[in-house]
């Protein structure tokens, strides 16, 4: 009966229909067998080109990614020939190749045919426009001839393709600010940010070691809606232009924000002027640590009160605040309470003047903390060679077993 049933289904079992089952079985192995093959070869094309070509010797990618590597390893006369042999056999597989493309212009380039190079060069960015090795050698290019518009717009392309090409191109473009006409060429890409330049300005102003020509391109964009990943972008600008010393920039920089009050720097006081402010370094700044540290509480809607720890044996800057006081005679003036005495603890404040070069201190007053209100002074002139100055606190517990907690109720400095 089975016998029956299989012979309905496949009729007679002559040799010559077996072999025909034979060779269609044998084809479909042959056809996995490849596919398996180039699979393989797909997958390992881009990271390991040799043995791609094992498997395929005419895999396309994986032959130029073997042009690509030799070229890189040397660009010597001998070694040009083997490159571009590679090149055009990929391109005999694969004609819209890029990258193929870009490697005969980097091979007539160094062949001394600028021309020729140019044309393969162009060719490959119309073939893609994400080949980040043409766009390179176009913006080196127009560097060569100092045309910044054209390196700019590269530089565009390059930059919105892959965001890999941040780590090649952010540093280049960041030392390219030096020149000023790159940083006018740069306001219409600020003013219409694309893509990748809120990260550029926020990787400049972490690495770049000039970050006043940042803050120069900023201002002269103009108002600028600063996306909200980056909202912290203007403080640590001005922060790290205070670092380098830029007062000037600093200034400049910081007038062009929003809210922006330069009357905040002639203020000491613990007020809603000083404390908690939009753009932090304006204001008092605190360095807190493990031993030593303060807060802010509210007394009032409009002034705050310093509450203030030092341990044992511990002393340290509890906090600081940025000034710009113009040349004349001040009166310094705080005031404290103690709840419980602590012997050998006490506040110090330091006045230094910022200097390029340093800083110098131009009064420093101490005084023990006594248990209840007291208060403290100090007489003190900036000279006419100090524009920047800082004001510090600095706390010390005193030998005690439990340190000291104490509160600063009032600070203010005022022209005498």
């Amino acid at each position: 009966m089975t016998g029956k049933l299989i012979a309905s289904l496949w009729g007679e079992r002559s040799p010559r229909r077996w072999a025909v089952l034979f060779f269609y079985a044998l084809a479909a192995i042959l056809f996995a067998y490849v596919a398996a093959i180039n699979a393989a070869a797909n997958i390992t094309r881009r990271k390991n080109a040799d043995l791609a070509l094992s498997l395929v010797p005419s895999e396309p990618v994986a032959l130029t990614l073997k042009a690509d590597l030799k070229f890189l390893s040397s660009q010597s006369k001998a070694s040009l020939s083997p490159v571009e042999a590679l090149v055009k056999s990929s391109l005999r597989q694969q004609p819209l190749n890029a990258t193929a493309v870009r490697l005969l212009g980097y091979v007539a380039d160094l062949r001394g045919q600028p021309t020729v190079a140019q044309e393969y060069i162009r060719l490959a960015t119309k073939i893609s426009r994400r080949e980040f090795g043409a766009q390179l050698w176009l913006i080196e290019a127009a560097a060569a001839k100092e045309d910044v518009p054209t390196a700019l717009r590269h530089y565009d392309i390059a930059l919105r393709s892959t965001e890999k090409s941040r780590a090649v191109l952010f540093p280049t473009l960041a030392d390219a600010l030096a020149n000023p006409e790159v940083r006018r060429q740069l306001l219409p890409y600020l003013r219409q940010p694309s893509n990748w330049m809120w990260a550029f300005v926020s990787d400049t102003i972490d690495t770049n070691e000039n970050p006043e020509y940042i803050a120069e391109t900023l201002v002269a964009a103009g108002q600028l809606s600063i996306p909200d990943e980056y909202r912290s972008l203007p403080d640590r600008l001005l922060a790290r232009l205070a670092a380098k010393s830029r007062y000037d920039t600093f200034r400049q920089y910081y007038r062009s924000l929003p809210g922006a009050n330069l009357a905040i720097f002639t203020a000491a006081g613990l007020n809603a002027t000083t404390v908690n402010l939009p753009y932090p370094i304006a204001g008092w700044q605190m360095n807190d640590g493990v031993a030593t540290g303060g807060d802010f509480a509210k007394a009032n809607d409009k002034q705050f009160v310093l509450n203030v720890f030092a341990g044992s044996g511990e002393r340290g800057q509890i906090m600081q605040k940025l000034m710009f006081l113009a040349p004349g005679r001040y009166l310094f003036s705080a005031r404290y309470h103690v709840s419980e005495m602590a012997p050998g603890a006490d506040v110090r404040w330091d006045f230094k003047c910022l200097r390029t070069e340093g800083s110098d201190s131009l009064w420093f007053a101490a005084s023990p903390l006594r248990q209840g209100n007291f208060a403290q002074a100090a007489k003190f002139i900036v000279p006419s060679d100090c524009p920047n100055q800082i004001l510090q606190l600095q706390a010390a517990g005193g030998p005690g077993q439990n340190g000291v907690e104490f509160s600063v109720r009032y600070v203010a400095i005022q022209p005498r």
